[in-house]
């Protein structure tokens, strides 16, 4: 009789463990906007030559979001919300609200 209890038990802490994954995900999970692609990128006449522009584009503007190795922050994957347990990788060209950054002219 005591294990009959404890299984019936155990299974509707399962039901509602999955119903409760099932609604978090439905409310806490949000896609990404879907940008266009960047089609042409027009740099305006500031007098710099290519190299100077390259330069201030690549350069360290002192501000350390991360402390960690980059190679470190290429492989982070956002974690997997499904069955499947395939995360995305974190910094992607497709979704730059994630991790701004200016485009290579």
């Amino acid at each position: 009789m005591n294990k009959k209890i404890g299984f019936a038990i155990a299974a509707i802490l399962v039901i509602l463990l999955v119903v409760g994954v099932y609604v978090w995900h439905d409310k806490f999970t949000v896609e990404p906007p879907n940008y266009p692609p960047i089609g042409k990128v027009v740099c305006l006449d500031q007098n710099w030559t290519a190299e100077q522009r390259d330069w201030f584009h690549h350069a360290d503007q002192g501000t350390q979001t991360f402390g960690i190795p980059y190679e470190w922050f290429m492989a982070l994957e956002q974690p997997p919300i499904s069955s499947t347990g395939s995360g995305l990788l974190l910094p992607r060209a497709s979704s730059p609200n994630r991790t701004p950054t200016i485009s290579t002219p």
